[in-house]
C-alpha cells in the first residue's frame, strides 16, 4: 500500500506515546495495522491507554503488527512525498526511493483487545477541557504511593494536587467522579487536534478527536481510588490580597530564584505598598532584592515560598493579572487567574 509520508509520520505521532518505555510484553511495543474497505486503523497500547487512527487509504485489505518506535523513527527520517508499505512472509517491507527497510512482524492475534466494560456513557464538558488540562496539569504528583494523586480529578471542579500545592477549575459538575491518569492527560494535552466528545462510564474515560483528514479515539482505564477532600484545604476567609501582573511576577521569582539556597529554593514575597521579592544563600552568601508595582489591599506581610513550585503555577496560568490572597504567613495562600485557582503552602520564614 502506498501512503502519503506525511499523513503516515502525523498519524503515528498521535499514537507514538502510549508504547510503554519500561520493559513489558514484546507486543506492547507494537502498532497494530488494519485496513479494510479502504480505511486504515493504527492502534497502539499498554494495557491501560488504547489509542486508534484512522484515515483514507485506498488499497486492498491487510492486517498486522509491527515494532512501533522502529517505524516511527524509520517514517521520521523519509522526505517522499509517498512512501510504501508491503507485508509478506510475517515481514513489513518499507520502500521508499533509495531505499527498502524490512521490520519482522509480530503474530496480530497477541495484540490486546479493548475492553468495552459497561455500557452507561457519562458525557464530560469539552470545550475548554484541553486548556483547563494545562492549567492544573503541573500540580499531579509524582509520589507512587498517592495513587490517587498520580492523575487529575473529575467531579465538581477539575483538579490536580501533590499535597504542596493545589489547583482546579471549577464548575465541571460530574456526578460521579473520576481520576484520569496522568499519562493520557499528557496525551491529550499533546494531540493539537480539535475534540469532539469525551464519554465516561466510570471504568474507562474515551475521547475523540478528529481534524481534516484523520480521527483518532483514545480509551484510558480510570484511577480506582479516592480522592482527597481538597476543598478542605482551601479557606474560606480570606480578606488581604494584592493583583499583580503575572508576567512581571514570574520573570522576577525566575531571576530571584537563583539566587535562593538549593535545598530550600526559598523565596520570600513581601506585601507592602510594593511587592518585595527577597531571596538569598547563605552557604555562598549571596542574595537578591526585588520590587515590583501591585495592587494591594490588606495588611502588610511576608510570606516564603519554594521558588520552584512558585514558578510552576504562575506558568500555568494564561491572564494578565493575579490575584493573591493571604492570611498569616503559614496559612496556605491563594492564587487566582480568571477561573482558574490555586493554593499554595508557605515555608517557614526562617
Amino acid at each position: 500500500m502506498k501512503i502519503e509520508t506525511k499523513l503516515l509520520k502525523k498519524a503515528i505521532s498521535k499514537i507514538i506515546n502510549i508504547i510503554p518505555t519500561k520493559e513489558m510484553l514484546p507486543i506492547f511495543k507494537t502498532l497494530l495495522f488494519k485496513l479494510k474497505n479502504n480505511k486504515l486503523y493504527i492502534s497502539a497500547t499498554d494495557s491501560e491507554i488504547f489509542g486508534t487512527v484512522g484515515f483514507d487509504c485506498d488499497s486492498p485489505d491487510i492486517d498486522f503488527c509491527v515494532d512501533g518506535r522502529l517505524l516511527y523513527d524509520t517514517v521520521k527520517m523519509v522526505n517522499d512525498e509517498t512512501i510504501e508499505l508491503t507485508h509478506e512472509n510475517n515481514c513489513l517491507y518499507v520502500k521508499t526511493q533509495t531505499g527498502k527497510y524490512k521490520i519482522i512482524c509480530d503474530n496480530k492475534d497477541d495484540f490486546p483487545k479493548l475492553e468495552n466494560g459497561n455500557k452507561e456513557q457519562i458525557k464530560i464538558p469539552k470545550d475548554n477541557f484541553i486548556n483547563d488540562l494545562k492549567k492544573v496539569i503541573y500540580a499531579v504528583s509524582t509520589d507512587s504511593f498517592k495513587p490517587a494523586m498520580n492523575g487529575v480529578y473529575i467531579g465538581k471542579d477539575l483538579v490536580a494536587t501533590n499535597g504542596y500545592y493545589l489547583s482546579w477549575v471549577p464548575n465541571y459538575n460530574l456526578d460521579k467522579p473520576i481520576i484520569i491518569p496522568t499519562k493520557i492527560a499528557h496525551i491529550i494535552i499533546r494531540t493539537e487536534m480539535e475534540l469532539y466528545d469525551i464519554t465516561t462510564n466510570n471504568k474507562f474515560i474515551k475521547f475523540y478527536f478528529q481534524d481534516e483528514d484523520i480521527k483518532l479515539f483514545l480509551t484510558s482505564k480510570l484511577i480506582d481510588e479516592i480522592y482527597p477532600n481538597y476543598e478542605a484545604v482551601i479557606p474560606k476567609d480570606y480578606k488581604d490580597y494584592a493583583i499583580i501582573s503575572r508576567e512581571e511576577l514570574l520573570k522576577a521569582i525566575k531571576r530571584s530564584s537563583i539566587y535562593s539556597d538549593k535545598t530550600t529554593k526559598k523565596t520570600i514575597l513581601t506585601f507592602d505598598e510594593k511587592l518585595k521579592i527577597k531571596s538569598y544563600n547563605m552557604d555562598e552568601g549571596t542574595e537578591s532584592y526585588e520590587e515590583i508595582d501591585c495592587e494591594i489591599d490588606g495588611s502588610s506581610m511576608d510570606v516564603a515560598f519554594n521558588s520552584e513550585y512558585l514558578i510552576m503555577l504562575l506558568s500555568s496560568c494564561n491572564e494578565e493579572k493575579i490575584k493573591i490572597e493571604y492570611l498569616e504567613p503559614l496559612k496556605a495562600v491563594k492564587f487566582s487567574c480568571d477561573n482558574h485557582y490555586n493554593i499554595l503552602m508557605p515555608l517557614r520564614l526562617e
